[in-house]
């Protein structure tokens, strides 16, 4: 199930079988326009304090694909760090592709999986942690909380920090439920804050198709009170950094970036 496995891989950077650690223990997103596992917008030129954005949780367009390699995932998060730097503190939600029963090959039938996480790196907080879809909670399954997820949701997610502790927030319009964790990261600068749609394995498993995806809401707030919306002039404003998804070609890129709402579409996985 989701969560079982979003859980038994979560590791450092993105999400990840911990034989692999070291070849994906850290973020490393560059300064450049293109990424190889991040499509959508990062805010620079401050120390932020908390950063927000609004997104529907994807209803699949196609059949969902079981890569050669894996599962194929994605997310959807709101974040600090991680554009020249490798700490990472972010919330949203994922997207996993995984069989519905028994084989893995293309006659397989598939299922959909969606669930909430949270996600320090490095840091004495935990590891990319998965809160509870009901429909895959169990002890066993290492989850935590409550938070009902399902494709179609208006969910929130925030990302705040505060004296030392960072507070992980998703609320789902729906339900009118809210999940929230709290973890801390010594070495976080907070020099940038965005909102991407990831691919947790960088290129090492397919990228879900989520089809496009639409980021509304998006401010972050820096430590000297100075917000920014995107539109409005507060005196110090952010830089923001478009970032497109590229492993030979484009697999997810930002649209523009309209005040303080976007799109990031997917091309391929």
């Amino acid at each position: 199930m989701f969560v079982r496995f979003y859980f038994a891989v979560a590791l450092a950077a993105a999400f990840s079988f911990a034989a692999t650690a070291s070849v994906l223990a850290a973020p490393d997103m560059g300064t450049g326009s293109t990424s190889p596992n991040w499509a959508g917008y990062a805010k620079t030129g401050h120390t932020y304090q908390w950063v927000t954005a609004t997104w529907r949780e994807p209803s699949m367009p196609v059949p969902c694909v079981f890569g050669t390699s894996g599962p194929s995932l994605a997310i959807i998060r709101v974040g600090f760090d991680g554009f020249d730097n490798a700490t990472s503190e972010q919330v949203g939600t994922g997207i996993e592709c995984i069989p519905a029963g028994p084989g893995h090959d293309a006659s397989t039938p598939m299922a959909v999986k969606h669930a909430g996480f949270y996600q320090v790196d490095p840091g004495a907080g935990p590891l990319g942690t998965v809160f509870c879809n009901p429909e895959d909670a169990s002890p066993a399954k290492g989850c935590e909380g409550s938070f009902d997820l399902k494709a179609g949701d208006l969910v929130t997610g925030l990302a705040a920090f505060d004296n030392g502790t960072f507070t992980f927030t998703l609320f789902n319009w729906r339900t009118g439920e809210r999940a929230s964790a709290t973890g801390t990261n010594a070495a976080a600068t907070r020099t940038s804050a965005e909102a991407v749609e990831e691919a947790p394995f960088g290129t090492h498993v397919p990228l879900t198709n989520f089809g496009e995806v639409t980021f509304e809401a998006f401010i972050a707030h820096a430590d000297n009170n100075d917000a920014d919306t995107g539109d409005e002039d507060h005196g110090q404003r952010s830089e923001n950094q478009a970032i497109t998804m590229v492993n030979g070609s484009v697999r997810a890129e930002p649209g523009a970036l309209h005040g303080s709402h976007f799109t990031v579409t997917w091309k391929h996985a």
